[in-house]
């Protein structure tokens, strides 16, 4: 009866208690506490887990921890985890997300250390850092807590600990993808001796038989573990890492490097990768000009490029490296450098008289010969010169390029003379010791062309100084000095190549920065004419046959430039016309510029 009563009075006495209406003003409830922070969620931190962290990034999830190093507890990861993903964000197992304030890398080592902001009411004891990992003794027992293949807890795996280095230990603790930034710490003392960082799957050979490496069971690979050392980090290998800035630039040119990777491990046949790997060699130059924000990332940018760099090797192909200097520079002074391209004129189409299409006598299909008809038809082709507009370009656009007298001086000091010659020409002269030795070209009545280069001028001639079957003569200057020469004749052969040592001695020495080469004439475009808009050349078009571009070396696989030219059209244009040329390096690496990284003013006149 009285327990009736009790119950009776509760429900009389305001009746909030089976309304559910909240206490007036607050009062004491729990949702009022909560909101006002009064209480402390985050009480359970005073446990090891409470040092355990989660970092998720746009790319995956690896692991963190806190630990007293300098005096003060700061998170630890490593390098690969926190700075080459994208937007980076740290946790604790309750799903807190910490506030970064400052970010330290090691240059050296993969290594990251987060000043952070605590939480309020915050009592977790970081972790202690083993005083001397170097003095543990061999199979010291060792513990690793991460988060372990990203599943978003923290796991425990257990091991020993089997070598020490001065970077790193080795340990057979089987930490997996997702570990990386995790602790690795004594099983006993609970004190950090590394963090977590790599994993090497050895391949099995007869040189590890009898050794910890042999591979005994076929289906079981043998897997090496290691960790990277805090206890001996010296403070002048450590760097302050802007994370805007690696975002917006680091990133991206790793970001780059991976792509192309990518794509050349992809290519399906040798013209994409060709294609692929030259249409990327200023990457390259990008990467060794380039202000770097982190040092792990500098070096990660030269590990995702070493696939390039062993694949010319590889084909022989090493001499392409040596056109980065000069792209460097012009991109280290990018902010100075400013070019213009120069639209040619245009006159009537030599190829088609200005019709936009040729005559052409083909066979009578089903011809009779008792049928008193021709044996011959008429038919109009589309003209592949002027592709039917009737008016033809009379030279490849042009490029107009400034950069500061300095930049370009450096330039051509990267132009040394070089003893062989090509048709009798030195190549790397100046222009002033050019003209001076060759009178022929001081005729500018012989002059077919000028076409702006960067940094110079291509000049086209009539003729040659030395040898009447040469129809035209095209020079090419560049920061004052003679760069490239091209020389054009009609041949009814097949083999160009043999052409091409009548003029100069194949196959050039090693070490040299010349590239020569001979080659059918294919684009219409380079076709030399006079202001007239006439072949200076018995232009024949011919079929496509067997002939070949020829480079030098007489290699296997296509020297550089041999992949270039753009690829006929389906009515492809070929002639009897064989251009012979000979370049050095920098109007090579020229063809690989960037001008997106440079300002584009208005063509001149415009």
């Amino acid at each position: 009866m009285s327990g009736i009563l009790l119950l009776l009075l509760a429900f009389s006495i305001g009746g909030s208690l089976c309304a559910g209406t909240p206490p007036e003003n607050g009062g004491d409830s729990l949702f009022s506490q909560l909101t006002r922070g009064e209480t402390n969620p985050g009480r359970h931190a005073a446990r090891r887990n409470g040092n355990m962290l989660i970092i998720r990034t746009d790319k995956g999830a690896g692991s963190g921890f806190i630990v007293n190093k300098w005096n003060r507890p700061v998170i630890v990861s490593n390098a690969h985890v926190y700075l080459t993903g994208r937007n980076p964000r740290v946790f604790d197992v309750n799903d807190r997300e910490y506030e970064i304030k400052e970010v330290i890398a090691s240059k050296s080592r993969d290594l990251v250390f987060l000043v952070f902001e605590p939480f309020p009411g915050e009592t977790a004891k970081p972790l202690e850092v083993e005083e001397d990992v170097s003095a543990l003794e061999p199979d010291t027992r060792l513990t690793a807590y991460g988060n372990s293949l990203a599943g978003n807890v923290i796991r425990r795996s257990d091991g020993v600990l089997q070598a020490v280095g001065p970077q790193t230990i080795e340990t057979t603790v089987p930490f997996v993808t997702g570990n990386s930034g995790g602790p690795l710490v004594t099983t006993d003392g609970g004190k950090v001796v590394g963090v977590a960082t790599y994993m090497i799957r050895i391949r099995d050979d007869w040189t590890k038989q009898g050794s910890g490496f042999e591979q005994k069971k076929w289906w079981k690979p043998v897997v090496r573990r290691f960790a990277t050392r805090i206890d001996n980090i010296d403070v002048s290998d450590l760097e302050q890492i802007d994370m805007r800035k690696i975002a917006e630039c680091d990133l991206t040119m790793c970001e780059r490097a991976q792509e192309v990777t990518r794509q050349l491990k992809e290519a399906n046949n040798s013209q994409d990768f060709a294609a692929i790997l030259f249409g990327n060699l200023s990457l390259i130059a990008e990467g060794r000009s380039f202000a770097w924000n982190s040092s792990y990332l500098k070096k990660q940018f030269a590990e995702d490029t070493e696939l390039f760099t062993a694949i010319t090797e590889r084909l022989e192909l090493g001499d392409l490296l040596e056109l980065l200097d000069p792209l460097a520079l012009l991109y280290q002074n990018a902010s100075e450098v400013t070019y213009a391209r120069i639209q040619p004129a245009k006159t009537k189409c030599f190829f088609c008289s200005g019709y936009g299409q040729i005559t052409k006598h083909v066979p009578r299909p089903g011809y009779d010969p008792n049928s008193g008809e021709s044996s011959l038809i008429t038919k109009k082709i589309p003209c592949v010169v002027c592709q039917q507009t009737g008016k033809r370009a009379i030279s490849h656009p042009g490029t107009m390029m400034q950069a500061p007298e300095a930049v370009i001086q450096s330039l051509a000091d990267r132009v040394q003379p070089v003893p062989i010659t090509f048709q009798g020409f030195t190549l790397g002269t100046t222009n002033k010791e050019f003209f001076q030795s060759y009178p022929f070209y001081r005729n500018t009545r012989a002059i077919l062309l000028r076409r702006p280069v960067p940094f110079g001028e291509e000049i086209i001639y009539r003729g040659n100084h030395k040898d009447r079957d040469i129809k035209a003569t095209s020079l090419t200057f560049m920061c004052g000095k003679l760069v490239e020469i091209r020389l054009f004749l009609n041949h009814e052969g097949d083999a160009p190549e043999e052409l091409l040592k009548q003029y100069i001695s194949l196959p050039l020495p090693d070490g040299y920065p010349l590239q020569a080469g001979a080659r059918f004439l294919k684009d219409p475009l380079d076709i030399p004419c006079d202001r007239s808009g006439k072949a200076v050349l018995d232009i024949k078009r011919v079929s496509e046959d067997s002939r070949q571009s020829f480079f030098r070396n007489e290699s296997p696989v296509p020297r550089h430039g041999a992949f270039l030219p753009s690829q006929p059209q389906p009515d492809s244009f070929m002639t009897n016309t064989v251009i012979l040329s000979c370049r050095h390096n920098l109007p090579r690496a020229m063809q690989f510029l960037d001008y997106s990284r440079f300002r584009s003013i208005p063509q001149p006149g415009c």
